[in-house]
């Protein structure tokens, strides 16, 4: 347990310090290019000065050795390079342009120092600006120091490699502290008042703001990777880099002001060679142990600041174990919670489930007894209205054959004889016998036709109760349809506000359908009442004569699909359905008619009929204005339900 609590503050501190890292790199990374853009302004400033001969820009003071034009030229070049590679957002085409302004400080550099080699004169030193012959040193006018040339040179490489992550680190960080070493030197010198530090021989000289500019591009390269090579060792903000930096650089700029006072001390003959040497030794030693007192003294507070954040972190560790502990036990808390949850919603749904089921089949199973009494009532009705108009038909036609027989039997006798008593003719006069014998023939003709009508009925009334086929029996669905029609003839009528209700019928070949056939009876007289509904809601609102151009109609048509399946389609061109309502038509109570004109049932139990009962398929398309279609999709065999048909 206590090795696994090890690695996990191993691995806070690591994070932190990769936090620490990144925010150390994003900081350098700032400070490098305002390195860069400070020695592109310098360039900039000094080429100002060359323009308008300003000793103050070239030189900063009179007697010292200006800055030529072309190593002006290379500043600029060589600060613009590290500005665009230290861009927080470098593009491709940045790193091109630094490679590129690298490669002309190489140039730059490269032919002012053939120049010395070979002892030539390319005409590039005062291509631009002329300069004075009797500038201070200066060896050819407009050339820049030998030692400048040179530190060109290592600067352009290192600027050119730099942008490649390939390129080795310490070969970039060994040219760019040679060139800031020599850059160093040259500073030293002027303070020391050397010039062989700053010149060699005859040679032009280095002036002090290229010194400071070399020096100043050295620590911005160095700044730009902190974190890789001997500048990793120097800015690490661990023991180590903090030695380091009392040591190195502390350390020597103590050391070199000691040898800057001793040796002005020596100079102004204060004291003797042998005195200052010895006080340079006293003083170095003095100064190199008060350096390692202050180092050590960082050092002790750096172990101190790591030994309170590693016990800050300790005690954020063991605050964050008791949180996740307790979040651990919220976190199960609220799992079995949620699951208790989950269990109680799961059983309330199967309640409700369970529920709408009961309604439902509460619902079939009234309205299967309403049916059922209704169908017992129809076929009981039927049944004894059947045998009297059955015993009046059959009877109709010896009457008719009796009263043909009676009439020619009058005709023969007043053709025998034609002058009968006068009594006689005036009882056949009030008998009105030759209006008797003209009516009585359409009489019996009108009653045989009532009687056909009567027992059409019947035969309609018996073949929608069906009660003699429960069971699954293949039946002509167009018969089915034929009786539900011949029930509802009485709505079809023409009234004096509504014309008649058109019906079209777009029967196809199929064949007898094995299904209930007086559930699907039902759902036939539904859908057809409904449409019959929508098409009187339709005409209420329209004059006699627009019913009459524009009549109302139902359309009824049956075809085989795939073999398979009996299509039935019924189609009104009533006000139509919008789509909040046909979504749910097929709900149970769900009705758009008035209250007390629907139950909202009819539909619905249909729908279950179909699908259910027989495994087939109802649906309803419509559009508001257009009317609507109901189609209904049944297996012609009672095996054949196994794949869906799409509509």
């Amino acid at each position: 347990m206590a090795f696994w609590q090890q690695g996990q503050l191993n691995g806070f501190a690591r994070l932190r310090s990769l936090a620490q890292s990144r925010r150390w790199r994003d900081r350098n990374l700032a400070r490098s290019r305002l390195c860069g853009s400070i020695i592109a302004l310098t360039g900039i400033a000094v080429l100002i000065g060359w323009a308008l001969d300003l000793a103050l820009l070239k030189s900063i003071l009179p007697m010292w050795v200006s800055m030529k034009v072309n190593t002006a030229l290379g500043f600029l070049a060589s600060g613009a390079s590290l500005y665009l590679f230290c861009l927080p957002r470098r593009r491709r085409h940045h790193t091109w342009m630094a490679t590129g302004l690298g490669g002309l400080v190489i140039a730059i550099g490269g032919l002012s120092l053939v120049q010395y080699l070979l002892h030539v004169d390319f005409g590039i030193d005062e291509a631009i600006f002329l300069d004075n012959t009797a500038a201070v040193g200066t060896a050819n006018p407009g050339r820049m120091a030998a030692n400048t040339a040179f530190n060109f040179i290592l600067l352009g490489i290192a600027l050119t490699l730099f942008p490649n992550r390939r390129s080795p680190v310490g070969l970039v960080q060994g040219l760019t502290l040679a060139f800031g070493t020599i850059a160093g030197l040259g500073l030293v010198g002027y303070a020391y008042n050397t010039s062989q530090f700053y010149g060699f021989g005859a040679y032009t000289q280095m002036a002090v703001h290229t010194a400071i500019a070399f020096f100043y591009l050295s620590i911005g390269i160095l700044l730009a990777r902190p974190n890789r090579g001997i500048k990793a060792i120097i800015t690490s903000p661990r023991a180590g880099g903090i030695m380091a930096r009392q040591f190195l650089i502390n350390g020597s700029f103590v050391l070199l002001a000691l040898g800057w006072f001793v040796l002005m001390g020596y100079r102004h003959q204060f004291y003797a060679s042998e005195v200052g040497l010895a006080l340079f030794a006293v003083s170095s030693v003095l100064a190199m142990g008060a350096t390692i007192l202050w180092g050590a003294k960082s050092l002790n507070e750096a172990e101190a600041h790591r030994e309170r954040a590693e016990d800050n972190l300790k005690r954020l560790y063991h605050d964050l174990e008791g949180k996740v502990i307790e979040l651990t036990e919220t976190n199960e808390r609220l799992m079995q919670e949620t699951r208790d949850r989950q269990r109680a919603e799961a059983a309330e749904a199967q309640l409700q489930q369970a529920l709408k089921t009961l309604q439902s089949t509460q619902l079939q199973l009234v309205q299967s007894e309403k049916m059922s009494a209704l169908g017992q009532l129809v076929a009981g009705v039927a049944h004894e209205i059947n045998n009297p108009i059955n015993f009046i038909y059959g009877n109709l036609q010896p009457a008719q054959e009796y009263t043909d027989s009676l009439l020619a039997g009058i005709a023969a006798y007043q053709r025998c004889y034609p002058d009968p008593p006068t009594d006689l003719v005036e009882e056949i006069e009030d008998l009105e016998v030759d209006f008797i014998a003209e009516d009585l023939p359409q009489l019996l003709n009108s009653m045989k036709s009532g009687a056909e009508r009567v027992r059409e009925i019947v035969r309609s009334l018996r073949n929608f109760s069906r009660l003699d086929e429960a069971d699954y029996k293949a039946v002509d669905l167009h018969e089915g349809l034929e009786s539900t029609l011949s029930i509802l003839g009485h709505r079809l009528k023409s009234r004096p506000d509504r014309a008649t209700i058109q019906i079209q019928r777009n029967y196809g070949a199929i064949p007898a359908v094995e299904c209930y056939p007086g559930q699907i009876n039902q759902v036939f007289m539904n859908i057809l009442a409904n449409a019959l509904d929508a098409l009187e809601e339709r005409d209420q609102h329209r004059s006699f004569g627009e019913q009459k151009a524009d009549p109302s109609v139902i359309t009824i048509t049956t075809e085989l699909q795939e073999d398979r399946w009996a299509r039935v389609s019924i189609a009104d061109n009533g006000l139509g359905i919008d789509e909040g309502a046909r979504s749910r038509l097929f709900d149970p109570f769900f009705t758009t008619k008035p209250v007390g004109k629907g139950t909202g049932l009819g539909l619905s139990i249909s729908y279950q009929i179909v699908t259910e009962n027989h495994n087939g398929q109802m649906m309803c398309t419509s559009q508001p204005g257009a009317g609507a279609t109901f189609i209904l999709d049944i297996p012609i065999k009672r095996a054949l339900v196994a794949v869906p048909l799409d509509a």
